[in-house]
């Protein structure tokens, strides 16, 4: 499927050893993975009988600036959806298996008022729930597609959407299946929540530019 795959991505434990996006080492010795912290915040939320859009805000813009430095803006009642859908699906296979459904909740999330699109959508959502939502950015789109004319992510709504639905069959398949000779992270012991930093990795690997 993928040459960067094949080439970069032997050894999968060892590939996800490097990766290291966000995770801050400071002069007196503390490192801090911010990504985990916001998982813990998230999983307090989750733990609560009931929650609102406000509620998950603060949340949200942690989220944000754990990808980019931007500030987003989203609908109360559209992130209390997201959340809530995110929470009832068990994993990609459960995602695919209603496709209009994931695709109006991403198309949503697309139509913020500022600041959204498909890899900061793909974020929240895989903040949301890790195991059913893979990140798609420039880096691991590439690792899949890097032999095909074209490696890069489709910006227009409808396109970028049907993109990330086919980013998560692809993901779901090479996390099941390996690629060519390589184990896959399934084989592993690896969740399916790993396969983004797997793939983004391999890139960073085969030093491509972002």
């Amino acid at each position: 499927m993928s040459s960067i795959i094949r080439e970069y991505g032997q050894e999968p434990e060892q590939v996800l050893k490097e990766y290291r996006y966000n995770i801050v080492s400071y002069d007196d010795g503390e490192v801090k993975d911010y990504g985990k912290i916001i998982n813990m915040t998230i999983d307090s939320i989750k733990q609560k009988n009931d929650c609102s859009g406000e509620d998950l805000r603060p949340v949200l813009n942690e989220i944000v600036l754990w990808k980019v430095n931007r500030i987003v803006d989203v609908d109360d009642e559209v992130l209390l959806k997201t959340f809530q859908y995110c929470n009832n699906v068990k994993g990609p296979e459960d995602v695919l298996s209603n496709e209009q459904q994931i695709k109006e909740i991403v198309e949503k999330l697309l139509s913020a008022k500022k600041g959204i699109r498909i890899a900061m959508a793909s974020t929240i959502l895989h903040f949301f729930n890790p195991n059913a939502f893979p990140i798609i950015d420039t880096r691991a789109y590439r690792a899949i597609h890097c032999d095909e004319p074209s490696n890069k992510i489709p910006q227009g709504k409808s396109e970028a959407v049907d993109c990330y639905i086919k980013y998560i069959k692809d993901c779901l398949e090479i996390w099941k299946n390996g690629c060519e000779g390589v184990r896959s992270l399934n084989e592993c012991g690896k969740g399916f929540e790993y396969i983004d930093r797997y793939l983004y990795q391999c890139d960073k690997r085969a030093k491509n530019r972002i």
